[in-house]
């Protein structure tokens, strides 16, 4: 069962967290923290302080990242050889020379200094909110407006290579989500209730 404890009052909202969590642990019971990664260390450690060691049995605490590597070393495919920051940008800087002349409005930018970066930010970031060049492609296409429909069509292309080229060199930890929500599902993964607390927007 998924849990979201939601409202105005933050006290109150971690009050009622640790009084289901007790429950779990009193009924020998699984449950799942799911939290942003800044707070990962810190719920841990108050599970600790208000449960004792015996709490990690029944409770885990996850996010998105560490939910991933979890579920791909059950499941598969495991997936070793990431591609780290410094990588990305020279896998951009190379998407654009291989795409910058086929480009309309984005090609003044090609040559700027640190666009590399921002391509690769923006992919990362597309990629967070399931933003595919398909989907890219087909906004594109139904956009009105002539400058947003070349910028679109853009980086719809940008995003293709980027993604073409990356393939080739090895994995990208902003894949894992989308790879693993079809085999937690299809999986029984979790054993338990879900609670989801500390982000400010989901």
């Amino acid at each position: 069962m998924l849990n979201i404890i939601y409202g105005a009052d933050n006290n109150a909202l971690r009050a009622e967290l640790r009084t289901r969590l007790s429950s779990c642990i009193k009924s020998d019971k699984k449950a799942y923290m799911l939290v942003p990664e800044q707070f990962s260390v810190a719920s841990e450690r108050n599970l600790i302080e208000r449960f004792g060691v015996k709490a990690q049995k029944n409770i885990e605490v996850l996010t998105f990242s560490r939910l991933c590597r979890s579920a791909l070393s059950r499941l598969g495919p495991l997936r070793l050889d990431y591609v780290d920051g410094a990588g990305k940008r020279i896998i951009a800087e190379r998407t654009l020379q291989v795409c910058g002349r086929n480009l309309t409005i984005l090609r003044a930018n090609t040559g700027q200094r640190g666009f590399a970066a921002v391509l690769a930010d923006t992919v990362s970031e597309f990629k967070r909110y399931g933003f595919t060049p398909d989907k890219i492609r087909a906004a594109s296409e139904a956009a009105e407006d002539e400058e947003l429909k070349a910028k679109l069509s853009d980086l719809s292309r940008l995003i293709e290579e980027y993604q073409k080229i990356l393939d080739e060199r090895g994995a990208d930890a902003d894949d894992d989500l989308a790879m693993v929500c079809g085999k937690l599902r299809d999986n029984n993964f979790f054993k338990g209730d879900i609670y989801i607390s500390e982000f400010k927007s989901f």
